[in-house]
């Protein structure tokens, strides 16, 4: 499996212990990873979350699909979920990233959270709302930006 031509796509990746994650992600060669992470593989990056080589069971790429969830399946999924879990700190850093698909699909999920008035989401409402005004502040794609003015109404 060549992991080099899945660099900055949009991807479907199943672990090899069977987890499905979905999202924009990043290729990082062997040497980089022997450099930033001491292990000498090549991996895929979805956000904070690090896939090595030898735990990629498929990987499948979803930038020509379409639908109603833009290049995904869903409207979020297992990375999404981690983060949250994760708290505000990781919520954080994942709404600093700079890819847009990812952000969008987070900001989806802690809407849900929201609107079902989810016990987690009560635990870190006033750091969400202040890391969205920010979104709304400096971002300017209009998908993210509804998003984020979805999850402030």
């Amino acid at each position: 499996m060549k992991l080099s031509k899945y660099d900055e796509k949009c991807i479907q990746l199943i672990t090899t212990d069977g987890t499905v994650y979905e999202g924009a992600c990043t290729y990082n060669n062997s040497e980089y990873g022997e450099c930033v992470f001491g292990r000498a593989e090549e991996s895929l990056e979805i956000f904070n979350f690090l896939f090595y080589k030898s735990e990629i069971k498929y990987v499948k790429e979803l930038d020509s699909q379409q639908g109603l969830f833009g290049h995904f399946n869903t409207p979020y999924g297992t990375v999404e979920k981690l983060i949250v879990e994760d708290g505000l700190d990781g919520i954080e850093d994942a709404l600093d990233c700079e890819q847009d698909e990812n952000t969008i699909r987070l900001l989806r999920y802690l809407n849900v959270l929201k609107r079902s008035g989810d016990p987690a989401y009560t635990t870190i409402k006033d750091g969400v709302e202040e890391l969205v005004d920010g979104i709304i502040e400096y971002n300017t794609n209009p998908e993210v930006l509804s998003e984020a003015n979805n999850l402030k109404r």
